[in-house]
């Protein structure tokens, strides 16, 4: 599967990341995102950490938008760590929630 600047981009969108955002979580320069997005070639180790990243983001986006309360309570539980160990996966993480909240509040 090849990665496209365009999946790049609407990963970033979706997920409300600015390029230094997700230049941040992959440790390379803006530079590097703004290159990829442009259509520039993408190193295979990078390609892999990516389609990790686009994977991971669909099945946890996926899996905030289906479970209740207590299962997110019980998925923070577990992936507390990792979600310590990169801020701006747990600020994506904070907005889930934060949306996933306000609709279960709307529909009392």
């Amino acid at each position: 599967m090849e990665i496209t600047g365009k999946e790049i981009i609407d990963y970033r969108k979706v997920n409300k990341l600015k390029q230094d955002d997700l230049a941040s979580i992959l440790g390379v320069a803006v530079r590097t995102i703004q290159n990829y997005e442009a259509g520039g070639k993408i190193p295979q180790s990078r390609k892999s950490q990516l389609k990790s990243l686009l994977h991971e983001n669909k099945r946890t986006t996926k899996k905030l938008q289906e479970i209740d309360l207590d299962e997110l309570i019980q998925w923070l539980t577990l992936h507390r760590e990792q979600l310590e160990l990169n801020p701006k996966w747990n600020a994506f993480i904070k907005r889930e929630i934060k949306e996933k909240l306000n609709s279960a509040l709307n529909k009392i």
